[in-house]
């Protein structure tokens, strides 16, 4: 990966990939979508597969991406390319506003929590294309998540 530009994947292709696939390498249409995982920069640094009946994983919900978090990998969760460029403006601020306590996952009670949020998205650049607006959340410090 050190030596690549970019990575073409492509997940759950059906009787059409080949064909959008083309178009996009062709500059016919612009790529959009984002990686669902990330990529590290290699294979030993991914949890190598069980090879046995029984076996201990203990990095809890330290797998997949979180277990690269903070680190340097070769292509991030989310990463994406385009052909073009955007920009992206507040329209309004992030609001947030907690609620009446609820059971939360386990049966323990929790505050519900809103986050209200406006942005325009404007392609800036010379070509035709698509964004993926990303919100990046995680769960509060102290919250054993």
């Amino acid at each position: 990966a050190d030596d690549a530009d970019a990575a073409v994947l492509l997940f759950l292709g059906g009787e059409q990939t080949g064909h959008a696939l083309a178009e996009i390498l062709l500059g016919e249409q612009a790529p959009s979508g984002r990686l669902p995982l990330t990529l590290p920069h290699s294979e030993a640094e991914t949890t190598p597969p069980c090879d046995s009946e029984s076996c201990m994983y203990t990095e809890g919900l330290a797998s997949g991406w979180k277990a690269h978090h903070g680190k340097p990998v070769a292509f991030a969760f989310g990463h994406g390319l385009s052909f073009t460029t955007f920009s992206y403006t507040w329209d309004m601020l992030p609001v947030i506003s907690a609620g009446a306590a609820a059971a939360g996952s386990r049966g323990v009670p929790s505050s519900r929590i809103a986050a209200n949020l406006s942005v325009t998205i404007r392609n800036q650049g010379g070509a035709a294309g698509a964004e993926v607006a990303q919100l990046y959340l995680a769960f509060p410090e102290g919250s054993g998540e």
